[in-house]
Parts: C-alpha cells; sequence; structure tokens
C-alpha cells in the first residue's frame, strides 16, 4: 500500500490467541501481510485474551477453540462481554457443524477451518466487521455463520 495513503484506510486492529507456536508462526505471518489489518497481540491460552483485549482494544480476536485448559469455546462469552463490541472469529482443526454451532451459540462471529485458513480467513474477517469482501479472497467456508447453514449437536 501507497504509505501516503496507509494512514487514509482504517486498519483492523486484531489479536491472535492459539496454543500452537508453528500455526500462530504461520498465521502472523500471513496477518501482517495483509494492508487491512494490524496485528496487535498474539497469545497462546485463554486467559492470553482476556489480558490482550482489556490492554490493547482489538476490533477482532482471532481465537482457537481447542486449547489447553480454558478452551477458545469456553472464553468467547467472557471477552465479548468484557469488550462488547469486540468480534471473534473461532479457528480450528475440528471443521464440524458442531463446532460451528458451539462457537455461534458461545458468541462468535465467524467460524474458519484452520485447514482454509488461506482462502477464508479474510472473508470472515470482513464478514465479521461487516465489510465487503474482497472479489480476490476466497469465500468456500461458512463466512459469516448463518443459522441456517447449521446441524448437529455441539462438541
Amino acid at each position: 500500500m501507497d504509505p501516503s495513503l496507509e494512514s487514509l484506510v482504517a486498519r483492523i486492529r486484531l489479536i491472535l490467541v492459539d496454543d500452537s507456536a508453528d500455526f500462530a508462526r504461520v498465521a502472523a505471518k500471513f496477518l501482517q501481510g495483509q494492508d487491512t489489518l494490524e496485528l496487535v497481540g498474539v497469545g497462546t491460552r485463554a486467559q492470553d485474551a482476556f489480558d490482550l483485549t482489556a490492554a490493547l482494544a482489538p476490533d477482532l480476536v482471532l481465537l482457537d477453540l481447542a486449547m489447553p485448559g480454558q478452551t477458545g469455546l469456553e472464553a468467547i462469552p467472557g471477552i465479548k462481554a468484557a469488550r462488547p463490541g469486540v468480534k471473534v472469529v473461532a479457528l480450528t482443526l475440528f471443521d464440524s457443524s458442531g463446532y460451528r454451532h458451539a462457537a455461534m451459540a458461545a458468541g462468535a462471529d465467524g467460524f474458519v477451518s484452520k485447514r482454509s485458513m488461506a482462502a477464508d480467513l479474510i472473508p470472515a474477517i470482513c464478514a465479521s466487521m461487516g465489510m465487503a469482501i474482497p472479489e480476490a479472497a476466497g469465500n468456500t467456508h461458512v463466512v459469516p455463520m448463518a443459522a441456517d447453514t447449521l446441524e448437529g449437536d455441539a462438541p
């Protein structure tokens, strides 16, 4: 992006919370390459999501659902209560209707399978933030989550 235009474009401030160091490293590199995103913090457990959200006031939290201790699924309602207006996009390896349903019921604004992150993350972030989805971005997953696309029981 042209540096003279960068200040005119509102960047989405986000944090990433995932217990896998390898995934977090790859995801952070991907996110840092996006002109409209500003990765302001990275954590490895649910408590980090609370701490980083309070300290950094992000617009959006990318949150792994399956972490040791308190899961991301369990943390979503508390994150949303602590910072009304923050959007949460759930990340998981477990791409099932049960997980989608559970994430939506917990208050997630979007759901992305880690296996399809490269194609689906930007559309999920845009949809969660109420922005137009760039035409160049993939859109092969449930984004945003709609009740009529969810089936099955929670995990």
